[in-house]
């Protein structure tokens, strides 16, 4: 465990805040949620504040943290909530991967994205986002994907072995 770490995922310090599509996969949710709840702050301080459309996927329905409160969240004029399904074709609600059931939704190209999830849920979303027409640089996402040759398990493993 350590300090949080990057920044895409955070609000603007100028106090502009856009409307926002975020897309998250699994325990991505979390720094998602702390951007929602700055925002609901901002809300009850002065009654405005940016639109937000939040589509979190998970494989089963009851990997959907949250989901209780997201969707007692929902009830507020500015926030819409999505909870998506991959692998359970019995769930009443949307299924599919969370990238293409949020990239097919709506028009999202006037709203500032964030992604967070596992490397490839990011790429993945980021790609059918773009797709869909949102401009790439209207996406936001941390990038701690590993890259080259070397696989991360093997990467940790040589960085442990040269101490």
């Amino acid at each position: 465990m350590g300090a949080p770490v990057g920044e895409q995922l955070t609000l603007p310090e100028n106090g502009y805040l856009p409307d926002l599509l975020m897309v998250a996969g699994g325990t991505g949710l979390a720094p998602l949620r702390a951007v929602l709840e700055q925002i609901d702050r901002a809300w009850n301080a002065t009654g405005s504040g940016p639109r937000v459309h939040l589509f979190h996927g998970s494989k089963m329905p009851w990997n959907l943290y949250d989901n209780e409160h997201l969707t007692r969240l929902a009830r507020k004029p500015w926030f819409d909530y999505t909870p998506v399904v991959s692998e359970d074709n019995t769930y009443p609600g949307a299924r599919g991967l969370v990238g293409s059931v949020a990239a097919k939704a709506n028009d999202w190209s006037r709203r500032t994205a964030m992604v967070c999830g596992s490397p490839g849920m990011v790429r993945y979303t980021v790609q059918e986002l773009t797709a869909a027409g949102v401009p790439a640089g209207s996406i936001r996402r941390e990038q701690f994907d590993f890259s080259g040759s070397v696989s991360p398990t093997q990467e940790l493993q040589d960085a442990w072995e040269t101490r």
